[in-house]
């Protein structure tokens, strides 16, 4: 009897422990003739290979799946090689229908895209940016799901709207005139001039199709705005903005009047706006995609649907009658020669993942539906080592290992950038970056499972 209540403490003590930070004797006085036999062990085999990170969920609107983070791109990096990110959209009808300008005069037409103020640029402070419109030669299927490795819409090769050279400031209000406003501060945005012929075709769209959002959106097509020219910097637009618009004035007789295109208004008047992310991957990369012995020495992950790591734990195995107190992992950042680490920043925060049946991904058992990364750890931490700036990622995965143990996970764990937004539902967007870390077999900073735990 005594044995049984015993192991049934133990069972609890373990089951707290494995959502702690630090592994510790915590309520060992309440077993006062039984002794704690804790042991640590940081020997079992690890092995780790880059994969691709295919399936990410871009756009899902019946399960309310929008991105808000919406970056536009050609970035050049020297040790992942080309990342394209660019954005296929469609404008609604205004919230006030106001026909008038059918009749009157095109003045000037622009695209307002606002940026994201709340994710900075990725890369370099400054870098010169070509944007350019294409127009989309159909509509996007409005309540269709896309994952990020089927997005192909055809479009024209003659471009709606371009803005070369532009330097922009995401901090700095744009003053804009309006008609009979005189001058407007705007949030920080980019303003791209737009074609004549291009604002003639919307000043001429039949009144008909503004009888329902439904209509509106089938009826007109929508447009592709990417960027030409190579760089070395990433710029992240919100869509969702009230200054995210299509935007013209005409002229009536003497009269100017301005009139928008928004790409949201109230639900359901949601511009579909699917991402685009093409990789072009470096040698580098592509020699150690799927090359366990590569991934051996370093670990290869990047954000936009890039690249992920698949870890393995061939050996991993316990004593009969074992809890877990506590399992730790700890990845070290490695700064490879041509890198820069200031301009190619290591990601914030990193996650552990499951991966089920049929391919698609879900947070760690550790991660306890948290809105944070308390319990699962993760974020970037630097120090100080004999005068060296180390940075790792720190991961308790005790309630994880416990679950393999017990036969109900796969002995393995996939690692990638975190997602901008915790959902358990679908893998989501990831904050601009990407990272090498030390592999297992890495002289240096060998990344390693250490699990203490007790018999009982």
């Amino acid at each position: 009897m005594r044995f049984k209540t015993s192991a049934l403490i133990l069972l609890l003590l373990g089951t707290i422990l494995s959502q702690c930070n630090d592994p510790s004797l915590i309520g060992s006085d309440l077993l006062k003739d039984d002794e704690i036999n804790l042991k640590y062990i940081d020997t079992f085999k690890v092995e780790a290979t880059t994969i691709l990170d295919t399936g990410v969920i871009v756009y899902a609107p019946l399960n309310l799946h929008y991105l808000n983070q919406l970056p536009v791109g050609n970035f050049q990096d020297p040790i992942f090689g080309q990342t394209e990110a660019s954005i296929y959209l469609q404008f609604v009808r205004p919230n006030i229908i106001n026909l008038n300008y059918l009749n009157s005069k095109l003045d000037s037409i622009r695209l307002y895209l606002a940026f994201d103020t709340l994710r900075a640029p990725y890369g370099k402070s400054i870098d010169d940016h070509d944007i350019v419109v294409y127009p989309m030669n159909g509509n996007i299927e409005r309540f269709a799901t896309f994952k990020s490795n089927n997005v192909n819409f055809s479009t024209s090769n003659f471009p709606i709207g371009s803005l070369y050279g532009a330097r922009p400031n995401i901090y700095m209000h744009v003053p804009i005139v309006e008609p009979g406003n005189d001058t407007v501060l705007y949030d920080p945005l980019i303003s791209i001039p737009m074609t004549e012929s291009y604002g003639e075709s919307i000043l001429h769209i039949d009144s008909l199709t503004y009888n329902s959002d439904s209509i509106f959106l089938a009826s007109v097509n929508g447009f592709l705005i990417k960027q030409t020219n190579p760089n070395s910097r990433m710029l992240n637009f919100n869509l969702s903005s009230g200054y995210s618009r299509l935007q013209f004035v005409s002229k009536k007789d003497t009269t100017s009047s301005l009139y928008s295109f928004p790409f949201e208004n109230f639900a359901p008047a949601i511009g579909p706006r699917v991402p685009s992310w093409k990789h072009n991957f470096s040698p580098t990369i592509l020699d150690a995609l799927n090359n366990k012995i590569k991934g051996g020495q370093y670990i290869y992950l990047q954000s936009l649907a890039g690249l992920k790591a698949k870890i393995e734990f061939p050996n991993l195995k316990l004593d009969a009658h074992s809890i877990v107190n506590k399992a730790e992992m700890e990845f070290t950042v490695v700064e490879l020669p041509g890198d820069d680490i200031s301009i190619y920043s290591p990601a914030p925060q990193l996650a552990l993942y499951r991966r089920d049946s049929l391919g698609y991904d879900y947070f760690i058992s550790d991660q306890a539906g948290q809105s944070t990364y308390g319990f699962l750890g993760g974020a970037l931490f630097t120090r100080e080592v004999n005068g060296v700036i180390v940075r790792s990622y720190i991961f308790n995965l005790s309630n994880h290992v416990q679950r393999i143990l017990a036969g109900v996970e796969k002995s393995e764990v996939y690692i990638g950038i975190a997602p901008t937004a915790l959902n358990q539902v679908f893998p989501t967007a990831t904050t601009l970056s990407r990272v090498v870390l030390a592999g297992p077999q890495n002289a240096d900073h060998p990344v390693k499972l250490k699990i203490s735990y007790t018999l009982y």
